[in-house]
């Protein structure tokens, strides 16, 4: 498991060999029969101690080629793999667009803002984003009076206290 440098600026991909099967998958597409075939990294606790070698060899080979291209590669030989997004790449990735993961909202004093929707797609149950957030301070009263049970004296002293900026 690890998160590993790509070619580009500030590019990264993260890999994970979940078993010992991954884990010479893993070995043959980088090219690493050798450390594959290491009776030393047969099991997890070899690989485990042996970790910051195994990082060099596949940072090395990640370290040529794009974030998107080494996790097509590795994901059509069965390895878990993703390119790292920042915020602009996930808003145009096409499976979280594909699955309407974000939502566009009117926010009374903001305007428009996208958020998160559901991170699943219920069949029977679809998902929506009931509203915007609330401004700042919005719930003090509720929370103030209902749930903390505070009298209108002891919320004045709060205010006057600034403890609500």
């Amino acid at each position: 498991h690890g998160v590993y440098p790509a070619a580009g600026e500030d590019a990264w991909v993260a890999i994970v060999a979940r078993d010992d099967a991954e884990w010479r998958a893993l070995c043959d597409a980088i090219g690493r029969d050798d450390l594959g075939s290491d009776p030393a990294l047969a099991t997890l606790a070899g690989r485990r101690a042996a970790r910051e070698r195994i990082d060099a060899a596949v940072g090395a080979w990640t370290s040529a080629r794009s974030a998107a291209e080494t996790a097509s590669l590795l994901q059509s030989r069965g390895i878990a793999a993703s390119a790292v997004q920042d915020s602009a790449q996930l808003g145009e990735d096409p499976q979280l667009l594909g699955r309407a993961h974000f939502a566009t909202l009117e926010h009374p004093k903001h305007g428009t803002t996208i958020v998160e929707s559901a991170r699943f797609l219920l069949s029977e149950t679809p998902t929506s984003v009931a509203g915007p957030a609330p401004e700042s301070g919005a719930d003090n009263d509720h929370v103030l009076a209902q749930i903390l049970g505070y009298d209108e004296d002891r919320v004045t002293e709060l205010v006057v206290a600034g403890a609500f900026g």
